[in-house]
């Protein structure tokens, strides 16, 4: 069975989550170009929940955590915080955008930007002359041809693959800073053609106010809007969302998530310092930052605590749902990057497309009571970043184990608008094969096997796990599944159940283009 590579290249292209209406439409761009189209049904089903799921027998659902890969500490900075990578796949390389900053004043922070092949060893890219303010890696903002940038800020920059204007392909939002180091309490947007020159949208501002975690922009391919990921106030720290067409209009604040009582009981408080999100062909994927206080220290301090990180999802960009409610990783032991405190920032794919890269935050020293004698013990290396690597939509699978009868996995029922259908499963020590079925109203000797006596659907003649080509002792994020006789495209526009056959393998994923019927 072939892999189809062509699709992820599409996936770029198209939307959306869990939307409801067929076909496709234009997005009404921002940058007033000749819009990009996309399709309101992709879908990527990551088994975190039955939603999508009319039936499965002999599995069970597992849970995987991303591992450890390795971590950077820039000795430019004396630590780094609110990191943001991308693969640059014109480059072959990985970009680490990053503020470096003084952790023992907590001051001149500047966005820098280094490569790396490998993620184990980075150089910086030289943008700007430098000097002795800050280094030569401190990427480049200009506000109407001024250095916007000269006195400090803190950025998240993000690529955007939706956006059709070359000139705005890298976006970011920033807080600048005067020559006294004080912060505007204005949120801005900053376009750039090649991620390393900027300029400031002075009449953009996102947030009026001082919203003083990440603050993470985001497409959201459903809706044709831009998500912005953020505080609703200095030290509010629930997650609210804006949105906006243009980044001249935005939406008022809206309380996304908050901490509920399985956060709190009477000797500690949990806040949610923050949150990242973004599309990932058919579903969004987000990781929260819970912060853990003692109660009674929170009554002195709002800053005494530290943070770990959770798994969240949501179908329409809006919506977001927990996963496990457990820390996505744990924390290392010393001397790892992340000992003290690990808040995941970010997710986006390898390169190579078959896994996920986590960049993370990492402390070895908890900031809000780190005593200038410890950051001076870590020698600069007291706040760096720490990656994690986790199989492509790995973090959830569904299991045949393999004893007794094989595992069944079906879909509700789906009108299928593309043939596009790819799987995401492990056979490495088994064998997954897979059916396409339909209803049936009054059975007749030419419906093909069902999968109870009792069924009322049947299999698509051809398209019987019989008939299917299998996958056998092989694993792969994206397999394309075959039949001897019938290809996908026969079915195109015709209502279905998607099943899955599992012998001692996991499913992790499947993604399509389809409209659900309800």
């Amino acid at each position: 069975m072939t892999d189809r590579r062509s699709f992820l290249t599409k996936a770029a292209t198209i939307g959306v989550g869990v939307a409801l209406a067929a076909g496709a439409s234009a997005v009404e761009h921002s940058s007033g170009e000749a819009p990009i189209m996309n399709d309101n049904n992709r879908v990527k089903l990551c088994l975190f929940d039955d939603f999508w799921l009319k039936y499965k027998s002999s599995t069970m659902r597992r849970w995987f955590a991303p591992q450890h890969f390795s971590h950077y500490c820039d000795s430019a900075f004396g630590g780094i915080c609110a990191c943001s990578l991308i693969p640059d796949k014109g480059s072959g390389k990985y970009r680490l955008y990053y503020n470096g900053f003084d952790p023992l004043n907590e001051v001149n922070c500047f966005t820098a930007l280094s490569e790396s092949n490998d993620l184990r060893s980075f150089e910086p890219v030289k943008i700007k002359p430098g000097n002795s303010r800050y280094p030569a890696h401190v990427i480049d903002i200009r506000d109407r041809g001024v250095d916007a940038c000269e006195h400090g800020m803190r950025t998240f920059p993000i690529y955007d693959q939706f956006e059709s204007d070359p000139s705005r392909r890298y976006k970011l939002t920033c807080y600048l800073r005067n020559q006294r180091g004080q912060r505007s309490n204005e949120l801005q947007v900053a376009f750039s053609a090649d991620g390393l020159h900027w300029e400031l949208q002075h009449d953009m501002v996102a947030v009026r106010g001082n919203s003083d975690a990440v603050n993470k922009l985001y497409y959201n391919p459903r809706t044709r809007e831009y998500g912005l990921i953020h505080r609703a106030a200095y030290v509010d720290r629930r997650i609210a969302l804006k949105t906006t067409r243009d980044f001249r209009n935005w939406t008022g604040s809206k309380i996304i998530l908050h901490p509920g009582p399985r956060f709190n009981d009477d000797d500690s408080i949990t806040e949610l310092y923050g949150m990242t999100a973004a599309w990932h062909d058919g579903i969004f994927l987000g990781v929260t930052v819970p912060y853990h206080m003692k109660f009674h220290e929170a009554l002195q301090t709002s800053i005494n605590g530290y943070m770990e990180s959770e798994l969240v999802y949501s179908y329409d960009g809006e919506h977001f749902m927990d996963t496990t409610n457990r820390p996505l990783v744990e924390r290392p032991t010393p001397p790892l990057q992340g000992c003290a405190q690990t808040a995941i920032v970010d997710i986006c794919e390898s390169l190579d497309g078959t896994e996920y890269i986590l960049t993370a935050r990492g402390f070895n020293v908890h900031h809000s009571r780190a005593v200038p004698e410890m950051i001076r013990l870590q020698n600069g290396r007291a706040f760096g970043a720490a990656f994690y690597k986790i199989r492509k939509d790995g973090f959830c699978g569904i299991e045949g184990m393999g004893a007794g009868a094989p595992g069944l996995v079906l879909t509700r029922r789906l009108v299928l608008l593309e043939d596009d259908l790819t799987f995401n499963v492990n056979a490495s020590c088994g064998i997954a094969r897979f059916g396409i079925m339909k209803d049936i109203e009054q059975p007749s000797e030419h419906d093909q096997q069902k999968l109870q006596p009792d069924s009322s659907i049947a299999f698509y003649e051809g398209f019987s796990f019989d008939d299917c080509v299998p996958f056998r002792q092989s694993d792969s994020v994206d397999t394309v599944p075959q039949w001897r006789e019938h290809q996908l495209r026969e079915l195109v526009g015709k209502r279905v159940y998607i099943a899955v056959e599992l012998k001692c393998a996991i499913l992790h994923a499947m993604t399509f283009t389809a409209r659900q019927e309800v």
